[in-house]
Order: C-alpha cells, then structure tokens, then sequence
C-alpha cells in the first residue's frame, strides 16, 4: 500500500527580491573578477637596490655582480637602461630560485672600483649605496714608434682584475676587464 503525501502548497522562500539579486549577482562578479586580477599580477620581484648619489647618472655605472644559491652560480652586468631614478636594480633569484649570497663589482668613470658582497643574502628588498671616492688625475706619456701618426689615433686602457677570481670564487675562465677609451668600453669577461 502506498500512502499518499499530504501536499503543501508553499512557495519557496525568497530572500532577496529580483533587484536585489541583481546588484549581489554584480556585487560578487566585480569581486570575484577584482580577486583573480590581483592573484594574476607578478608579484614584486626580490632584488637589491643599489643607490647612487645625485651627481652620478645611472646609465654611466657598470655593475658586474655574481650570484650564489641552490641554481649554483650565475653572473651578469646589469642593465643602465633598466635603471629607475637615482638607483640600479640587480636580480637576487634565478630560474624562481632565490640566491643565498650575492658579490659585484661597481664602477662609473672617474670614480674608485667599488666591491660588496653580501652572504648571507638578506631577505626582502635590500640596498647598498655606491659612494663615488674620486680618482686622482695620472699623466701618461710616451710615443708611437714605427708607425704614421695617424690623425684618428685612440689609446685604449685595459684594467686586468687579477682579484676578481678570488673575489667572486672561481677558479678558471677569462678574467674580469675594464677597458677605457674607444667605442667598447666598461667591464668585459
């Protein structure tokens, strides 16, 4: 025997009117939308800044860094373009992993090289300020022999940094070079 069910005659119970469904309908829309635009954006990327006093122009520094970590070792020269106002950024991870320690040479014209290195590598955005100590002037002299003076003639300066093996821990290939005067100048390896 199958019995019967009494039947109710109810409506279902309405919490929100059609307008008011609509504004929340938007409502979680535009947060839904606001939260997924905010997970998507790169988060900001770990790095140390390097600050340069007023009368220094970013795109006249050169850096050459060298970075330590889980990835092994990594080097690089940064970019003068990518500078922002009176600062020079340098990368502290590769292939998304974070370095441990981190070394760099510094070096605009007129001013002393300038060595940091940092290990352990501090957490979070870091900075270090380059300080320009002045060369003094060296006069050289001297004379090309056996050849024409040509009318074009350019003295090139090559500093050889014998150091820089030790400094940056490694024990072959072609030593760190600063080359003044003619179109290639700056850090060369």
């Amino acid at each position: 025997m199958i019995k019967k069910r009494a039947s109710h005659s109810a409506t279902p119970l309405m919490i929100f009117g059609r307008w008011q469904y609509t504004i929340v309908s938007i409502f979680l829309t535009v947060a839904l939308g606001v939260g997924l635009a905010i997970g998507l954006v790169a988060p900001e990327k770990d790095g140390l800044a390097i600050e340069l006093e007023p009368d220094i122009r970013p795109e006249a520094v050169h850096v050459y860094y060298s970075q330590y970590g889980g990835f092994g070792a990594y080097g690089g020269f940064t970019d003068p373009t990518q500078a922002s106002g009176r600062e020079l950024f340098l990368p502290i991870d590769r292939d998304g992993r974070r370095a441990t320690s981190l070394r760099a040479v510094v070096y605009t014209n007129g001013c002393e090289l300038a060595t940091f290195a940092l290990d352990p590598l501090p957490l979070g955005l870091d900075r270090v300020r380059f300080e320009c100590r002045k060369l003094r002037t060296i006069h050289l002299s001297g004379a090309v022999v056996g050849y024409p003076r040509p009318s074009d003639l350019t003295v090139r300066l090559r500093y050889l940094a014998f150091w820089s093996h030790s400094f940056f821990g490694i024990s072959d290939g072609p030593v760190a070079s600063n080359c003044r005067g003619g179109p290639r100048s700056g850090w060369q390896v």
